[in-house]
């Protein structure tokens, strides 16, 4: 016969189950009676802040999303909004865009043309 061990209510209440960093991506654990629960970052999601929000869809359509044609790309924790013009490819924020020579941006053209 298999004996298991409980813990008594006073032992419930005083364990800190925060103790072993349970959350991910800079989320605030909150320490809770037998558990915890995780506060996560805005752009993290799930029990322990592990999954990525795809702000590409929680923002299309808004002030916050890309914006004038640019394309939108998810990243882990964050994302980008890239368009192409006049032969430079353009890093744009919805307040500035800033030109950059396209060879510096090699990584993005594959994310945006995979091979």
């Amino acid at each position: 016969m298999m004996m298991m061990m409980m813990m008594s209510r006073a032992q419930l209440l005083t364990a800190n189950e925060c103790l072993s960093n349970p959350c991910r991506n800079g989320a605030t654990c909150v320490d809770q009676y037998n558990g915890f629960h995780c506060q996560c970052t805005p752009s993290w999601q799930g029990p322990l802040c592990d999954q990525d929000v795809n702000e590409c869809s929680t923002l299309a359509g808004t002030d916050l999303g890309c914006q004038n044609g640019a394309t939108c790309v998810n990243i882990p924790g964050s994302f980008r909004s890239v368009s192409s013009t006049l032969g430079f490819l353009r890093l744009c924020c919805v307040v500035l865009c800033t030109t950059v020579e396209a060879v510096v941006l090699i990584d993005w053209v594959k994310v945006l043309r995979p091979t």
